[in-house]
């Protein structure tokens, strides 16, 4: 009976310490190939490691053959905002500041910002859609994050200007949140968030433009939002 025992005792311990091998190859193998043939984690670390700025050169002038001036060179400004913040509670709240302080500074140059959302003001200064039909949907499942516009609810497809703007400036919640606004009480953070306070509706309707516009890029690190061309 002793050496039977013996026996199996030494049979199970090859059958483990054969699995132990062919694991420890398993992971050499993995390893060598993410090490010497596979570039997808070296890309990665790319993206993550580089920030790369283009810098395109000015194009000169042209002349004609006769030597009178057919094209030249206007130095053209735009203003981009990257999302370079760290990721935390006061994270919207200094964003929406900076942005704030931004766009006062490029309408006192008598510049405007550009902005392709689909909400903008009417004569009396209160929202409206800028478009209808198959955009307006497109836009509002977009907003709501469905991929088909089929998958907007009958609530979401009748939503108003008005609840967009509250839907995309929440503080909580799943979608797009952008925090645009204050609580009741400022200086008690878990008082009830109202959207929109301590802005107008034109403050309110540029901060939120400008962060849907980020919201399309928040994927790729480092790609700016033009917030204005062609400024003074």
């Amino acid at each position: 009976m002793v050496v039977g025992n013996n026996s199996i005792l030494d049979n199970r311990k090859y059958v483990i310490g054969g699995i132990a091998f062919v694991i420890v190859v398993a992971y050499i193998i993995r390893l060598a190939f993410l090490q010497l043939f596979s570039s997808d984690y070296k890309a990665s670390a790319d993206n993550n490691a580089f920030h790369n700025n283009i810098i395109y050169p000015s194009r000169g002038n042209i002349y004609d053959r006769n030597g009178n001036l057919l094209a030249y060179n206007e130095l053209a400004y735009s203003i981009n905002i990257e999302d370079t913040f760290e990721t935390g509670a006061g994270k919207d709240r200094k964003l929406n500041e900076l942005i704030f302080n931004l766009v006062k500074f490029i309408e006192k140059n008598g510049d405007s910002i550009d902005s392709d959302f689909r909400i903008a003001l009417d004569e009396d200064g209160e929202f409206m859609y800028t478009v209808s039909g198959t955009q307006l949907r497109r836009f509002l499942a977009d907003v709501y994050d469905h991929v088909d516009v089929n998958d907007l609810t009958e609530e979401e497809r009748s939503s108003t200007p008005v609840q967009v703007m509250i839907y995309l400036s929440r503080n909580s919640g799943r979608g797009y949140r952008f925090a645009v606004g204050d609580n009741i009480d400022p200086e008690d953070r878990k008082s009830e968030f109202i959207e929109g306070k301590g802005y107008t509706n034109k403050e309110w309707l540029e901060i939120v433009s400008i962060r849907y516009a980020m919201s399309l890029t928040s994927y790729r690190k480092y790609i700016g939002t033009t917030v204005a061309t062609d400024v003074s």
